[in-house]
């Protein structure tokens, strides 16, 4: 059952000139900025200072004090609204406030943001929920400081969404294939409701150069190299789709310049019509990344709204980093987080808007989520690894390149998972598939 949200939010504008008005205020976020580029240990001490200082600076106690008397057990939403891009450049979710502590992972609360004023959003459609989980992850990478752990985040994924997809509550894609050519074919073929785009990302900011701002997010090319592609190209894939919530779990997606608020990934998409949008304020790493989704998603499929999910998400992050603490003889009461929790940030002007209507006729999958199986074959219930070999093999089958394919290597090592996988996938796409296993007890004559 979702969560109680009150119907009034409670509306933050900060006067365009904040910034000037307290210059604390922009030196303490410029030196959180400096620590996360730096990838320093960002305690929640310090982000107590940096939100203390937010919350002193707005003189909003006696308002905010009187919105929440009058919620009762409701879950007040919290709004940062701003056309300035300069307000909004601040990190607002590290809200403190004296008594409940930080805002924005509080259970009381919702935070989010709003940049401009609603327009006419896509139309809700009859679920199930449409869950598109696009990775992307170049072979040219880093391999000890870039490598994101894909096949970590599907299992995960497909972890907490099991139940609601076998209730026939959620449908789950996670294509091998990071193109970005690939991921304008699903919008328009697969129609998500829920877009996760998940890899690396970077902002530009012009003012280093005397050039315009701008973000990127880095796909896979043809042969699987990087192939970066600017906000505003990626944002233009999104014209005519359905999507309701694009959540951007890649580094600085949200990070913009003080200077426009059409700077950057999340503000592209949020402009362009997409009613949600979630992104990153700063470099996130990995293993935060991975629990943020797990978390978001599993909150999705029990149909709480946005604002609640990422405020369960955001408490949920810290998890790893306490255990890490704890293991490593540091005190876990010092909730030790790096700072991650509070990276997410949510632009949107509706947050009590749904994803889809969620009254329609559930159809329950009628196969047992812990096997699988084509024909008589047996197959693991979920693939993980081998992502290069699959964008490879399945692109060239697509393509009409690749005719036949032998796969061969000692016992153990997953041939029949890595055909079973292909297989499945190409019935998927509409091929007519023939699966025989030639065993001993299986006659040549049978096949």
């Amino acid at each position: 059952m979702p969560k109680y949200v009150h119907d009034t939010p409670f509306i933050i504008e900060p006067e365009e000139n904040f910034l000037e008005k307290f210059p604390r205020v922009r030196q303490l976020s410029q030196y959180l900025a400096i620590r996360y580029a730096h990838r320093e240990l960002v305690t929640d001490e310090y982000l107590t200072a940096v939100g203390g200082a937010l919350w002193e600076a707005l003189d909003i106690a006696d308002g905010f004090e009187q919105a929440q008397s009058k919620c009762g057990t409701a879950i007040l939403p919290i709004v940062i609204k701003s056309k300035s891009a300069a307000v909004q450049s601040l990190p607002w979710e590290t809200l403190h406030h004296p008594e409940y502590g930080f805002l924005g992972k509080e259970a009381r609360f919702t935070l989010s943001r709003q940049f401009a004023d609603p327009n006419s959003p896509p139309p809700l459609e009859k679920g199930p929920l449409r869950i598109l989980l696009f990775t992307s992850l170049p072979d040219d990478l880093n391999p000890e400081t870039s490598r994101l752990n894909v096949e970590e985040e599907q299992a995960q994924m497909q972890e907490a969404l099991m139940p609601w997809i076998g209730e026939g509550l959620v449908d789950l894609k996670m294509p091998d294939d990071g193109r970005f050519s690939t991921l304008k074919t699903l919008l328009a073929r697969y129609k998500p409701h829920l877009l996760f785009l998940s890899g690396h990302g970077h902002f530009k900011d012009g003012k280093l150069t005397d050039t315009a701002s701008y973000g990127e997010f880095i796909f896979e090319s043809e042969k699987g190299k990087s192939a970066p592609v600017r906000d505003e190209e990626i944002a233009e894939a999104f014209t005519g789709s359905n999507v309701q919530a694009v959540i951007l779990s890649a580094c600085e997606s949200s990070k913009a310049s003080s200077d426009a608020l059409t700077d950057g990934l999340s503000q592209k998409l949020s402009l362009r019509g997409i009613p949600h949008v979630i992104g990153m304020r700063e470099s996130i790493l990995d293993k935060a990344g991975i629990q943020f989704a797990h978390a978001l998603s599993a909150a999705f499929a029990q149909g709480e709204r946005i604002d609640v999910a990422l405020q369960e998400a955001r408490f949920a992050i810290e998890k790893p980093f306490k255990d890490e603490g704890a293991s490593s003889g540091l005190n876990p009461a010092a909730e030790l987080s790096f700072g991650q929790w509070s990276l997410p940030m949510l632009i949107s002007a509706t947050p009590e808007r749904a994803l889809i209507d969620w009254e329609f006729e559930k159809k329950i999958k009628k196969q047992a989520v812990n096997s699988v199986t084509l024909e008589s074959i047996s197959l693991p219930p979920r693939f993980i690894g081998r992502r290069t070999e699959m964008r490879q093999y399945k692109s060239q089958f697509f393509d009409g390149k690749l005719k036949n394919l032998l796969i061969t290597g000692a016992g153990g090592q997953g041939k029949t998972s890595l055909a079973g996988k292909l297989a499945l996938d190409l019935q998927a796409g509409a091929y007519r598939v023939f699966a025989w296993s030639a065993y001993m007890e299986n006659p040549w004559g049978q096949f």
